[in-house]
């Protein structure tokens, strides 16, 4: 009955009534490739494990996620308090999983309004600072027209009519509250990521 190898990938004759394998090579590396896929943090074999690191994705994200913690843990509690959103700086109503959870790796939470919750979607970012720019870069693209719009002094605006000058006078609060929004960064001068 003809086979295939299950590391190679060959097809061989099998004569054992359970050979998976086309030799005893390819058995051999098998075997040693499998224990090379123990995670060299946990102890658990896991298909994930880089050969670089020697660590699943799981740990990889726990010790990430630990980092980051120990980092803007205690400015992102401070900001949570205050009910404000970690990524633009505005009024937070919702908890948002920096590590979105559908991917099973460790995470941790910080409030966010509901414009920047959804725009980060299901993502999954190396860092928080990768999500806050992304989130950023996201909303440059959305207020782009917004941001675009000309600025006008006070002279300018006093020559115009009441209900042209009050659309310009919305459109510029509307262009600064958007410019803050992106400059907002949650963390301290003196911190760093």
């Amino acid at each position: 009955m003809i086979e295939t190898c299950r590391r190679c990938g060959d097809e061989f004759k099998r004569g054992k009534k359970n050979q998976v394998f086309c030799s005893s090579v390819c058995q051999v590396n098998f075997h040693r490739e499998y224990a090379n896929r123990i995670c060299s943090q946990c102890g658990l074999v896991h298909p994930t494990v880089t050969m670089s690191s020697r660590a699943c994705i799981h740990c990889t994200y726990l010790d990430t996620v630990r980092h980051e913690l120990a980092m803007i843990g205690e400015r992102a509690k401070w900001l949570t308090m205050r009910g404000i959103c970690f990524y633009c700086g505005e009024y937070g109503c919702e908890i948002e999983h920096v590590v979105p959870q559908h991917t099973r790796l460790p995470t941790y939470t910080v409030l966010a309004c509901r414009e920047c919750n959804g725009m980060a979607g299901g993502e999954l970012f190396a860092n928080v600072l990768d999500k806050l720019h992304y989130i950023r870069g996201r909303r440059e693209k959305k207020y782009a027209k917004v941001l675009s719009m000309p600025q006008w002094t006070k002279d300018e605006l006093k020559d115009l009519g009441y209900a042209i000058r009050v659309r310009i006078e919305a459109c510029e609060n509307a262009r600064q509250l958007v410019q803050s929004q992106l400059d907002w960064f949650p963390l301290l001068e003196n911190e760093d990521l």
